[in-house]
């Protein structure tokens, strides 16, 4: 009976509905952005190799394990994804000269391109999202997740 009651208490937990929200609203995103993307003539790029080159923009010659911790993916995955990106010309990977362990990862002029064309599919969707949001709601939105991204940061640490 114990169990149940726990389990009851746990059920009108606020903390885990939030958590629950949050994981859900992400995926409606990611589904939204997603069907509009197959809607778009750039059906070549999937969502999280977009992902891969939007990191690229703001940090363009980063070595492949901190892209890995950047996008919070293991160092297998973001290899798949940057062999893909490298066959369609996306990124160029160069080996440093002194460690050949140590690869590079720069976005191409043609990476580039596509980045800035799925990023206007995906700014159009992310504004009917939030179209019904004043300014001061979305600034107390942005100082909510930031607060969230320092905790979590303060939580663990990305293992590359």
């Amino acid at each position: 009976m114990e169990g149940v009651k726990a389990l009851s208490n746990l059920d009108k937990s606020v903390e885990l509905g939030i958590c629950y929200d949050i994981n859900r609203i992400t995926t409606m995103i990611r589904l939204s952005v997603l069907q509009a993307l197959m809607a778009s003539p750039f059906k070549d790029i999937t969502l999280e190799q977009y992902e891969v080159l939007f990191v690229l923009l703001k940090n363009n010659g980063v070595y492949q394990r901190q892209l890995a911790k950047l996008l919070l993916k293991d160092r297998p995955n973001v290899t798949r994804m940057l062999s893909i990106l490298e066959e369609k010309k996306f990124i160029r990977r160069e080996q440093q000269a002194s460690n050949k362990k140590v690869i590079y990862v720069y976005i191409t002029d043609l990476g580039l391109e596509r980045v800035k064309e799925v990023a206007i599919i995906k700014n159009k969707q992310v504004q009917q999202i939030l179209k019904n949001f004043t300014e001061n709601e979305l600034a107390q939105f942005t100082g909510l997740v930031d607060k969230m991204k320092s905790n979590l940061a303060n939580l663990f640490t990305i293992q590359t």
